[in-house]
């Protein structure tokens, strides 16, 4: 199953045009690492939290591995440039 995984801590102002910039119909979950005040989603959109900011990799994990999700990622990397580029 394709699907989009959005980590975010503290992306309030920016969730909500991300989420629109996806394929209609695709699942999605967004992993909330730890924001203050917590992130709300959509309906239509999984919402997975962690109470504290964990990291990228904890939170990347947190979603690949939720319940009926099949516990892999079909691009396991390179992670680092696409974080990069959406932080500019």
């Amino acid at each position: 199953m394709r699907a989009a995984v959005i980590v975010g801590l503290n992306v309030h102002a920016t969730l909500a045009a991300v989420l629109a910039a996806l394929p209609p119909g695709l699942p999605t979950f967004v992993v909330d690492d730890g924001s203050a005040p917590p992130l709300t989603a959509p309906a239509g959109v999984t919402l997975l939290r962690h109470n504290k900011n964990r990291g990228y990799g904890a939170a990347r994990a947190r979603a690949i591995r939720r319940p009926g999700g099949g516990g892999h990622a079909d691009r396991p990397g390179p992670w680092g440039r696409p974080v990069r580029r959406g932080a500019t």
